[in-house]
């Protein structure tokens, strides 16, 4: 590689580094960050950048769109006032019906 395109990737690779005070930080977590980065022959620094990116590459929390509890009863007619007993009988069968007092207990 001649010294002129040796210029050019110079000039296009930039480093960033960053000094910076963390407040409120945990004194217990930072003594073991420390020994675990000697450990580990690694500066500190680069320890926390591990884990800065670790934790942004979860995805970012959704915004809460709703509850159930703000869902409001709809009344669907003459005919389905015990649609919920139903739909509980079909999902948990007899075992439900027992337990509600529906049914007698199942014969061994």
């Amino acid at each position: 590689m001649d010294s002129r395109t040796l210029g050019r990737v110079a000039q296009c690779v930039i480093v960033v580094t960053m000094n910076t005070t963390i407040r409120g930080l945990d004194e217990s977590a930072y003594r073991s960050l420390k020994a675990r980065a000697a450990l580990e022959g690694r500066p500190i620094g680069e320890l926390v950048s591990d884990a800065i990116r670790g934790y942004l590459a979860w995805p970012a929390p959704r915004e809460k769109t709703g509850s159930l509890l703000n869902i409001k009863p709809i009344d669907l007619g003459p005919g389905t006032e015990h649609i919920s007993d139903r739909v509980d009988e079909i999902l948990y069968d007899e075992e439900w019906e027992r337990i509600q007092g529906y049914a007698e207990p199942a014969k061994p």
